[in-house]
């Protein structure tokens, strides 16, 4: 392929290396919705027209290649004519021009072509401000009524390589001499006239119109509403629009027949008897004393009729009012320190729509400690023992603060069938007695020793509260207790001694039961004989050990040096916390 011809140019990319769209946060389009986001073209031909996939087939591509020449030529500094308006009078030609752009530069202003050699060329001036240039540029020309105005002029930035310019068409100036609005008599009053003025005419000879609102056409001055000498005037009623209601305008845009425009705030007189309301004492100043925790109604006003305007908020916490049933609460910050908090309100009647003076309100806060968080609790308890302690602060935390826990304040929540003893400290029913002890504990003793259900459940719920005295208590807490019915049974799988004791077993206390993992220990004696061992009653000749079972599993392994075994009559006897027992009489 030829090279091109003159010096070496530099490229962006590789036309044959695809690229896949990525970055589009627009969600993907019909039948595209698989995409997740836009990060593909699609082309939708009319129905006839073939884009390679058949007629009336849209184009779909996710992959393109970007490839072109890299721009290293210079880049012009711009500049942007803002405005170029004319004044005329009987004697002279004044025109304005403002421009903007870069700092230090060498603007010239100059006709947009030949048409206009009375106009005078001209280097813009730089507006300073602290010895600091500002991009902001300005000329002003005059010269003789008798020649012809430009209908355009030109900006050329010298300094700029290559050179920039910009052009714009001279507009007339417009002048707002006078723009009020008197809510006595709902009247809009604009009083302007064009720069271009006419020796022969002393009014505003180019036609004005109020482009914002719309209201038309401006004419001559009236009793009502008149501007200085030579303005044209629109005096518009917007009680005319009724039944709409229209308002004073924040601003007004005029534009004149030779292409000038002005804006124009208007003035809302002050005419002393005008007023949309007087002032209500009807909302006085307020103190609270309030709690800081949760949401508190605040009794501002019991009236339905009167709604409560919430004017400011408070530095901590927030205020709110019900859209339907009027209600005013505060809300406060979880843990929040002892405070004053103030707002201001006023009130609005429903009725009528009068609203009150602002008022303040003053909310005395005490701190309110949060309640612990209680954590749910399970615990296995054997049918064959007199009894469990159940540990269910254990896992509870304090809550937003580092209150202490008060373990004495544990207390039971009802339960259908079940007695609750005095200060929730107890439950009496079909399935046992439950005890709150001194240090927060639960004391739990199954009803009856019998029974063939094995791991069977229910459940109790308790609260606590923390040691700041505030009497707030967490949510119940639901404490889970599995019953072991079936008598417990103990399978040994080996009983050796080497230099040590190797004694494994398993339970079926042990393991899974039920919601509950059951893990009781285990512990194994020796004993001289089958007489000694007299059951698990005798005295044995030392312990060997003890252990827990494998996590999550009911086999044990007991390891222990002594005592030494002595001849082949020896009985190993074992035993577990929750009343399991059983015996090997030598070595397995």
């Amino acid at each position: 392929m030829p090279q091109p011809v003159g010096p070496a140019r530099k490229y962006a990319g590789d036309p044959n290396i695809p690229h896949t769209f990525v970055g589009s946060t627009l969600p993907a389009g019909p039948r595209h919705e698989d995409k997740g986001f836009n990060n593909y073209v699609e082309v939708i031909p009319p129905s006839f027209c073939d884009l390679g996939a058949g007629p009336g087939v849209p184009m779909f591509e996710e992959n393109a290649a970007i490839s072109g020449l890299i721009w290293d030529a210079p880049i012009a500094d711009p500049v942007q004519i803002t405005k170029a308006a004319y004044t005329r009078n009987p004697t002279a030609v004044g025109l304005d021009v403002w421009v903007s752009g870069p700092k230090n530069q060498n603007l010239v202003l100059t006709a947009a072509n030949n048409n206009t050699q009375q106009v005078p060329s001209i280097t813009l001036k730089e507006e300073t401000k602290a010895d600091a240039k500002t991009g902001t540029y300005h000329a002003h020309l005059e010269f003789p009524r008798g020649g012809t105005l430009p209908a355009q002029v030109t900006v050329t930035n010298l300094t700029s390589n290559p050179q920039s310019r910009d052009s714009a068409a001279v507009v007339d100036a417009v002048v707002v001499t006078k723009s009020e609005f008197n809510p006595a008599t709902n009247t809009l009053c604009i009083a302007a006239h064009s720069g271009d003025e006419d020796s022969a005419n002393p009014v505003s000879p180019n036609q004005l119109t109020l482009e914002a609102p719309a209201y038309g056409a401006f004419g001559p001055a009236t009793d009502t509403c008149a501007g200085a000498p030579g303005d044209v005037v629109l005096e518009k009623n917007l009680s005319d629009f009724a039944p709409d209601q229209r308002f004073a305008p924040e601003g007004i845009l005029v534009s004149s027949s030779k292409g000038g425009s002005e804006r124009s705030q208007p003035i809302v007189l002050a005419t002393g008897n005008s007023s949309e309301a007087t002032v209500s004492q009807t909302a006085s100043d307020t103190a609270i004393d309030i709690l800081g925790t949760g949401a508190t109604v605040l009794p501002l006003s019991e009236d339905p009729s009167r709604r409560v305007v919430i004017v400011s908020q408070p530095e901590i916490g927030s205020v709110y009012r019900d859209p339907a049933t009027g209600v005013v609460s505060y809300g406060a910050v979880e843990g929040m320190a002892t405070s004053v908090q103030t707002f201001f309100y006023a009130i609005q009647d429903a009725t009528s729509g009068v609203v009150s003076n602002v008022a303040e309100a003053t909310l005395n806060v005490t701190q309110s400690v949060a309640p612990p968080v209680g954590v749910v609790d399970a615990q296995g308890v054997f049918r064959t023992s007199t009894g469990a302690t159940i540990n269910i602060l254990g896992n509870d935390v304090t809550g937003v603060t580092t209150t202490p826990i008060d373990r004495t304040s544990v207390q039971l929540e009802p339960l259908a069938g079940y007695t609750l003893g005095a200060g929730g400290k107890s439950l009496a029913g079909p399935r046992g007695t439950i005890t709150v002890q001194s240090d927060g504990s639960l004391r739990y003793v199954p009803a009856g020793q019998g029974g063939t259900a094995n791991n069977t459940a229910f459940t109790v719920q308790y609260t606590v509260a923390n040691t700041s005295g505030n009497g707030r208590r967490s949510a119940p807490t639901t404490v889970t207790i599995v019953l072991k019915s079936a008598a417990e049974a103990i399978a040994f799988q080996r009983v050796r001694f080497g230099n040590a004791w190797d004694i494994r077993f398993t339970s079926t206390y042990a393991g899974a039961a039920g919601a509950v993992t059951l893990t009781p220990t285990a512990t194994c004696s020796l004993y001289a004989n089958t007489t000694a061992y007299a059951n698990g009653t005798g005295t044995p000749l030392g312990v060997v050990g003890s252990a827990l079972p494998g996590a999550g599993t009911n086999a044990y392994v007991v390891n222990g040096a002594s005592p030494a075994p002595t001849g082949n009559n020896w009985v190993m006897g074992c035993t577990t916390t929750s009343g399991g027992r059983g015996s090997r009489t030598g070595t397995l």
